[in-house]
């Protein structure tokens, strides 16, 4: 399948993806339906492609893997009317129209962000979680009654803020580390 540019359309979900191959002119030449853990070898076969996903949790994680050795585009969801009013929604008509819209150039995209900029924002969202944790925590040891009880937890709960600061500080200094900008001298 070499030659002229093919598009990829896939419609991304949790188990099975529905995949389809379109040569610039329009033909398609593959649809097929294909379990997504599978879908990274599957896309090997195919020589000199840009791939279209629909920027879904599940498409998001395949954007960034499949980005290292492939042109990869997310649809812009709003701005992709054609897939939201289609009357016809199913997955072959989805990831058909993926490809022909990146064909054409008509396909909005949406900002893919580097990986390094993605595993900042994963920090950031976990530490806010673990801190909304604790403050829960202590909220609820507030209205206990028993003081006993109050101490046990409130050494659980030093211990977890403690396990929480080590746990962020070494993930912020592995992706500060990887972060070009902040190396520099």
């Amino acid at each position: 399948m070499g030659g002229s540019r093919v598009y990829v359309g896939v419609d991304v979900h949790k188990n099975l993806s529905f995949v389809c191959a379109m040569k610039e002119n329009g033909e398609v030449i593959l649809e097929k339906k294909v379990r997504t853990e599978e879908l990274e070898k599957f896309l090997e076969n195919i020589e000199n492609k840009t791939i279209i996903l629909e920027p879904t949790t599940t498409g998001i994680n395949l954007a960034r893997k499949l980005r290292k050795n492939n042109e990869v585009l997310l649809s812009h969801p709003y701005k992709t009317k054609l897939i939201a009013e289609s009357k016809k929604k199913t997955d072959k008509v989805d990831a058909r129209v993926l490809a022909d819209l990146a064909r054409t150039n008509f396909l909005p995209t949406a900002y893919l962000p580097p990986d390094e900029i993605m595993e900042l924002g994963e920090i950031i969202r976990e530490r806010i979680r673990l801190k909304k944790t604790v403050n829960f925590d202590k909220e609820q040891d507030s209205f206990n009654p028993c003081k006993e009880w109050n101490k046990v937890r409130w050494k659980s709960i030093h211990l977890r803020r403690k396990r929480i600061s080590e746990l962020f500080k070494q993930r912020m200094d592995k992706s500060l580390s990887k972060n070009p900008f902040i190396n520099r001298e």
